[in-house]
């Protein structure tokens, strides 16, 4: 077996590692926190992280719909977007694409700003925060 000082060999997990200070030598928390690109969530209320998971996702959204980055998506934008066939095959009908983009254009507009798009979006997709009780096999 070779043994090899890099950071993804078996030698990280049994050479000594300096010690991280103890709380009760003042040093808060020790553990180190990995870097998320995630939002903190801690201490925030349900409702203010189910309103900043909606406003990411709606942005998402709304730049893949807008294929020529005018700042709108228009009705054809949607369409061609979203009649592509999926990773898991499915392709949706046009008939299905038409019905969500008049949900999400609910004034009957050809196209739609950010702000537009999200608002129509948000009220096709509701959000809510849950809790699993148990294992999900």
């Amino acid at each position: 077996m070779r043994i090899s000082s890099s950071d993804t060999s078996i030698y990280d997990l049994i050479s000594p590692r300096k010690k991280m200070p103890s709380i009760a030598e003042g040093a808060g928390n020790a553990m180190p926190r990995p870097a998320t690109s995630a939002p903190a969530t801690v201490g925030k209320d349900s409702e203010v992280q189910i309103a900043e998971f909606q406003a990411r996702l709606a942005k998402s959204n709304f730049e893949r719909n807008d294929l020529n980055g005018d700042g709108y998506v228009s009705r054809d934008e949607f369409t061609e977007r979203n009649m592509e066939t999926g990773q898991s095959g499915y392709q949706p009908s046009l008939g299905d694409v038409t019905k969500l983009w008049n949900k999400i254009s609910s004034a009957g507009k050809e196209s739609l700003n950010e702000e537009e798009f999200a608002a129509g979006f948000n009220s096709t997709l509701k959000v809510s925060m849950g809790r699993i009780d148990r294992p999900l096999r």
